[in-house]
């Protein structure tokens, strides 16, 4: 009998007593963990921050074909961001370049604000797509969605234990696939992985997920999902990022490394920007 399943009470040893032990079943942490994502998601909606976007197409063995990344800093309105191109492969935009993304990403947010569009609260995610060619086959559009909290409603968790992570004690649990479950074609992917989640235990917030393909094995860590702390109790996204390893199959033939690396995250006065960026008049 499964321990996590038979008891759904134990992370860690208590039943000896040990120092540093913790009790919590999986339920509430998930629930926790839901939370606290809300919770952030409204604290660091307030932030602006710096953000590399990195493409690297691979072949079947894994080896870089081709590389492109894109630098964006974005700041928020009413508790979003608006994300403004600098910079692709190194060279920085033309400054009327820039003014124009900054104007078109921030009426885009006023106009999905109005319509009640892109209103999901929670830890970030992220997306990819693009055009494939699949061995055989005609080019074709693909694409995933990335949302973390997917892993708490399609996988199960076992071998639950305590273990310091960067000087603060985190729960780490297993993860795997639930049988059964479906989910979207976009998200399908998560069903391939199996792998590891660490939860900060005073904070009750994800730090870390690390996943690998369940068949067949990989060279490199498939898929992480890293948080950072800005401040005492803020978590903020640090890095969420893809490998293929060159199997096209793994994420809907988007052979790829790519990764969004989130940086220089700054408490910011909203109030000043937004009485600057009302909707263009019509």
């Amino acid at each position: 009998m499964n321990f996590l399943e038979a008891t759904k009470t134990v992370v860690g040893d208590s039943a000896n007593g040990t120092a540093g032990t913790a009790t919590i079943t999986i339920d509430t942490l998930l629930a926790d963990l839901r939370r606290r994502g809300e919770d952030l998601h409204r604290v660091i909606g307030e932030y602006t921050y710096s953000l590399r976007k990195v493409r690297r197409t691979l072949n079947s063995r894994g080896r870089v074909r081709q590389e492109e990344f894109h630098d964006f800093e974005a700041y928020p309105i009413k508790g979003r961001h608006a994300l403004i191109k600098l910079a692709e492969n190194g060279a920085r935009l033309d400054i009327r370049a820039i003014e124009l993304n900054r104007r078109v990403a921030t009426e885009l947010l006023i106009r999905n604000e109005t319509t009640g569009g892109d209103g999901q609260i929670g830890y970030w995610g992220a997306g990819l797509d693009g055009l494939i060619t699949r061995r055989g086959q005609h080019r074709e559009w693909a694409s995933i969605s990335i949302d973390p909290e997917i892993f708490f409603e399609v996988c199960e968790f076992s071998s639950p234990r305590i273990v310091t992570l960067n000087e603060r004690e985190t729960i780490v649990v297993d993860l795997s696939p639930k049988a059964g479950m479906v989910s979207s074609p976009d998200r399908e992917w998560i069903h391939r992985l199996t792998g590891t989640m660490w939860i900060d235990l005073a904070d009750k917030t994800l730090v870390r997920i690390e996943a690998w393909k369940t068949t067949g094995g990989s060279p490199v860590t498939n898929f992480v999902y890293q948080q950072q702390i800005l401040a005492p109790g803020v978590w903020a996204p640090a890095l969420i990022r893809i490998n293929s390893g060159g199997d096209e199959t793994l994420f809907n033939g988007l052979n790829w490394d790519a990764w969004f690396e989130f940086t220089r995250f700054k408490k910011f006065d909203t109030s000043r920007i937004e009485q600057k960026i009302e909707p263009s008049p019509k």
